[in-house]
C-alpha cells in the first residue's frame, strides 16, 4: 500500500486529535494544511512534516498528489469541499457533522459513490469502549429487548462558543444541533441498531445573544418501536452526559467511562482512543476496498434525525422521518 497524501482543511481546534490519531496511522503521510490564518497552517505544516501550505481550500483539493481529504471547516463548509474531493478521485473523513442539511449529505454520499471513494463520518462516539461494550451487551440480550432509550447532554455554557464562526448560524448551522446533536443522535441510533420513524421536537432561545435555540427535546419513535427522547442543554448548571436504556429484562446506564447494567458497574472503560480508532478504520476501509462503519451512506439516518428536529422545532409538526 503506498503512503496516503492528506489534505488538511482547517486547521482549527478538533485538528489537535484528528493530527494524534494520524500521526500513528504509517500510511498517511501530511502532505498540505489549510486555513485562512496562514500563519497557523504554516505552524501546523512544521509540526506534521507537511510539505504545502495554502489558505485555499480548492487550491489544495486540486492537487494530484493528494489522496485523501480531511474536513475540519466550520459546519455549513463540509459539502462543496467533499463533492470536488471526490470529483478529483480523493478520499473524504469529514469530521462531523456531515453537513447541516440532508440535501448536502446526500450531494457528499453521491459524490462518493458515483466516483468510487470513501467517505467517513466523524462519529467518534461509536469507537468508545463505553459505547462499543454497552452495544456488544444489548446484542446480547442482556436487558431483553430495549423499549426505552434517552439521552442527555446537558451543561451550563451561558457565553457563545469561543469559535469566532460557531456563533454564526451561517456557518454552524446552530451549535445546539449540529456542533453537539450529530454525537447525541448518532449514538442513540447505532446503540439502538435502529433508525428514527417519526418525531416530534421543541426548542428554546433560553439566552437571548445565542445565535440558535440553546435548549432542544426531541421525542421519537424508532422503526423497531422503541422509544426515544434525547435532550440537549446549555443552561443546566448540573451538567450530564449520559444515556438510559430500559428493556423488558433489566436496564443500563452509560456513562463516558463506564456501564451499570441491572446493578453491575463496568467501569474503567477508555475513551483515548476512540479518534485513533475511526481514523484506522477509515484507512483500513480504503486499503480493503470496503465501506467503512462511519460511512457517509452509515451515518446518513442521524443526519435525517437531526433535519427531522430542525423541522419539528421551526414548524411544530410530527415529522415523517422516513420520508425524508
Amino acid at each position: 500500500m503506498k503512503t496516503l497524501n492528506l489534505a488538511l482543511l482547517g486547521c482549527g481546534g478538533i485538528t489537535k486529535s484528528h493530527r494524534a490519531a494520524f500521526a500513528e496511522i504509517p500510511e498517511i503521510k501530511p502532505f498540505v494544511m489549510v486555513d485562512l490564518n496562514e500563519e497557523l497552517a504554516k505552524e501546523v505544516a512544521e509540526e506534521t512534516g507537511a510539505k504545502h501550505v495554502t489558505t485555499d481550500w480548492r487550491e489544495a483539493v486540486a492537487m494530484d498528489e493528494v489522496d485523501i481529504v480531511d474536513i475540519c471547516l466550520p459546519h455549513t463548509i463540509h459539502s462543496e469541499p467533499a463533492v470536488e474531493a471526490a470529483k478529483n478521485k480523493e478520499h473524504i473523513f469529514a469530521e462531523k457533522p456531515m453537513a447541516t442539511t440532508l440535501a448536502d449529505c446526500d450531494a457528499m454520499i453521491q459524490a462518493a459513490e458515483e466516483n468510487g471513494v470513501t467517505l467517513a463520518v466523524g462519529q467518534v462516539l461509536r469507537f468508545r469502549e463505553a459505547n462499543e461494550k454497552a452495544r456488544e451487551l444489548l446484542r446480547a440480550g442482556r436487558i431483553g429487548q430495549p423499549l426505552n432509550h434517552i439521552r442527555r447532554r446537558v451543561r451550563y455554557t451561558p457565553d457563545p462558543p469561543r469559535h469566532t464562526w460557531a456563533r454564526d448560524y451561517s456557518l454552524s448551522g446552530g451549535w445546539e444541533l449540529y456542533g453537539f446533536g450529530p454525537h447525541e443522535m448518532d449514538i442513540m441510533l447505532w446503540l439502538a441498531d435502529s433508525n428514527v420513524s417519526k418525531l416530534w421536537a421543541r426548542g428554546k432561545k433560553i439566552i437571548a445573544e445565542k445565535d440558535d435555540v440553546d435548549d432542544i427535546t426531541a421525542l421519537f419513535e424508532f422503526e423497531n418501536g422503541a422509544m426515544g427522547t434525547l435532550m440537549l442543554s446549555e443552561n443546566i448548571h448540573k451538567g450530564g452526559w449520559d444515556q438510559c436504556i430500559g428493556g423488558t429484562e433489566g436496564s443500563m446506564y452509560i456513562t463516558t467511562n463506564a456501564i451499570d447494567i441491572n446493578g453491575e458497574i463496568i467501569d474503567g472503560l477508555d475513551h483515548s482512543r476512540a479518534m485513533f480508532k475511526q481514523w484506522r478504520e477509515f484507512i483500513d476501509a480504503i486499503i480493503e476496498k470496503r465501506e467503512p462503519s462511519h460511512s457517509g451512506r452509515n451515518v446518513r439516518p442521524s443526519y435525517a434525525a437531526l433535519e427531522a428536529i430542525r423541522r419539528a422545532v421551526d414548524t411544530g409538526e410530527l415529522i415523517d422521518v422516513t420520508a425524508l
